[in-house]
């Protein structure tokens, strides 16, 4: 028989918490993905002199793979000289 967890008068058994668990093993996985993705295209904003902060929340709000592909394609950012 599956052991079970007295709670007071309440006892719960321990498959019950398996499923949302995992749920919350996946949306955390799923985060740290799109964090890592964010952070690459702040990190080519960086090396393209570009704002890093305007990339970064274009990247969170916008598409992070957007955000890789327009960096692409403007390229170095030089300063226009007086």
């Amino acid at each position: 028989m599956i052991d079970a967890i007295l709670l007071g008068h309440l006892v719960v058994d321990p498959l019950v918490w398996e499923v949302p668990l995992y749920g919350l093993a996946a949306i955390a996985g799923i985060a740290l993905v799109y964090f890592v993705r964010i952070h690459i295209a702040v990190k080519m904003a960086e090396k393209r002199n570009r704002s890093t902060v305007g990339w970064g929340l274009f990247s969170f709000f916008i598409s992070p793979i957007w955000a890789w592909i327009l960096l692409a394609i403007l390229g170095k950012y030089v300063p226009p000289d007086d």
